[in-house]
């Protein structure tokens, strides 16, 4: 088998030192044949590992499945307020003007259709500012400014562009302003009206209406009532016994002393009441938001909606001519309770009430923390609600339920997300700290399923459950919710 080999084996059981002929299976011509064997052994070797490698499986990409929008106000763009909840509402002829209290990188004012699709939004910034009350007339919007009502300005109704006011450098125009003796201290209104080129800006504490111009901002008179509340207006045509010419007559309502009703008929130019008169609710009826709709020269055709405070917390529609009667009560009779289970057709706070062009009533709710909008179906004697819009809601207070991810709380509200669609359950008694969860998706063995665009890790959160379930949440206008799930 050829030549043997003479090897000092470090094996053998021998002496120290001792040789030992081993036969050899084959022959090594020289050192480099030894050399070369064993370098193909390491690369079979790596080749195999490679091969192992690469036969592991590779995870598939998962894909996100949309499941609903929590808190989201009115939606993309155009969503609402983010620093502050909803506290106004108007509405012309064409659009409904919606204010929330506070925004600083959203819109405080947010035109929609009827159908609650949004046409516009303006946020009048440059930081944090906000809306105590709205107004509409004659293709402008009014706004008084600041949930403390420190200024007003005017916004173009179709476009939410500023309007200037007219003779004016500036486009804000402060209440402490308007009395221009220099030693008059009010500097915060309550309520806005418009109407036939008035703007009506109540002042509660003081007991006073100014009526200004709403192209100018030029204060015109002064109206004085018990504790005034909000007002609402609308014009008629009236003939002049005397030469038999037409001319504009505002008729108004107005909320006073907190159950009475004041209705005025105003000459239009020069302004004075020509004639004035009140009906009195029943002492609980205690009036916190009105509007009214319908011909004013038939009292039978005005319809006055009522919003009223606690223990009601109710919009009852009544009949100009028996005022202290209702034809419609909308709402659960006490209101919502908070804390507790969401009721979506209990009202709460209702601080502004507005009709739009197709009928249909839109509430704005309101209290320190939270508020929503409400748009109501006003046939039958109780009405029905067609829909509610909640937030934006603060996306930093997402709270995801470790058992059920698709159950969470966000801005102090529980939620139950499913169906492509959202379900308020509850407004918690205390908020649960929120949750910190990871921006991507691993494996057990720490490969990535699933992760965020890097331009947006910041937005993005992800669960598994219990059973295995994942979801991703993004954050922004309130909350989205997604499943993963492999294509």
């Amino acid at each position: 088998m050829g030549e043997s080999h003479r090897f000092r084996s470090w094996f053998c059981p021998c002496r120290s030192g001792s040789s030992v002929d081993i036969p050899s299976p084959f022959s090594l011509a020289s050192d480099n044949v030894v050399a070369e064997t064993i370098g193909s052994m390491y690369r079979m070797l790596i080749i195999a590992f490679a091969f192992a490698a690469c036969s592991r499986p590779v995870p598939r990409p998962l894909q996100l499945d949309p499941l609903g929008r929590v808190g989201a106000g009115l939606g993309g763009e155009w969503a609402g307020g983010d620093a502050g909840p909803p506290c106004a509402v108007a509405a012309d002829e064409r659009a409904v003007f919606l204010g929330w209290r506070a925004a600083r990188t959203g819109h405080e004012i947010v035109a929609c259709d009827p159908a609650g699709h949004p046409l516009w939004g303006h946020h009048h910034g440059p930081e944090l500012s906000g809306v105590r009350s709205l107004a509409a007339d004659g293709g402008t919007v009014f706004v008084l400014a600041d949930a403390d009502g420190t200024r007003l300005y005017r916004l173009d109704a179709a476009t939410g562009v500023p309007l200037p006011w007219e003779g004016r450098g500036e486009g804000d125009l402060a209440i402490a302003s308007l009395w221009g003796d220099g030693t008059t201290k009010i500097e915060h209104a309550d309520w806005l009206a418009a109407d036939n080129g008035r703007l009506y800006v109540t002042f509660s504490t003081e007991e006073f209406v100014a009526v200004l111009d709403a192209r100018t901002g030029a204060y015109l008179t002064t109206l004085t009532a018990p504790q005034p509340g909000q007002m609402s207006f609308s014009t008629t045509p009236m003939r002049d016994p005397e030469t038999g010419l037409e001319r504009p007559i505002d008729f108004g309502v107005a909320a006073i002393a907190g159950n009475g009703l004041a209705y005025f008929l105003m000459e239009h130019e020069p302004p004075w009441v020509m004639m004035s008169t009140t009906r009195w609710l029943q002492e609980d009826e205690r009036i916190t938001a009105l509007t009214c709709v319908g011909d004013t020269m038939k009292s039978s055709k005005l319809t006055i909606y009522t919003a009223l405070g606690a223990p009601h917390h109710q919009v009852r529609l009544r009949p100009a001519d028996v005022v202290e009667n209702f034809a419609v009560n909308l709402g659960k009779g006490g209101g919502r309770i908070e804390p507790g289970p969401w009721e979506p057709g209990a009202l709460r706070d209702i601080r502004a009430l507005a009709v739009d062009a197709t009928g249909q009533l839109w509430i704005a709710e309101c209290d320190e923390h939270f508020g929503r909008f409400t748009v109501w179906n006003t046939e039958g004697k109780e009405g029905a609600l067609v829909r509610e819009i909640i937030g934006p809601l603060d996306a930093a207070t997402l709270h995801v339920d470790a058992a059920n991810p698709l159950d969470i709380v966000l801005g102090g509200l529980r939620w139950h997300v499913g169906g492509n669609s959202a379900t308020c359950v509850e407004r918690m008694v205390r908020m649960p700290a929120p949750t910190q969860l990871p921006t991507d998706l691993r494996d057990v063995n720490g490969r990535v399923l699933w992760a965020p665009p890097e331009n947006e890790r910041t937005a993005w959160s992800v669960h598994r459950s219990s059973d295995g379930r994942a979801f991703a949440f993004r954050r922004g206008a309130g909350v989205e919710v997604f499943a993963l799930r492999a294509p």
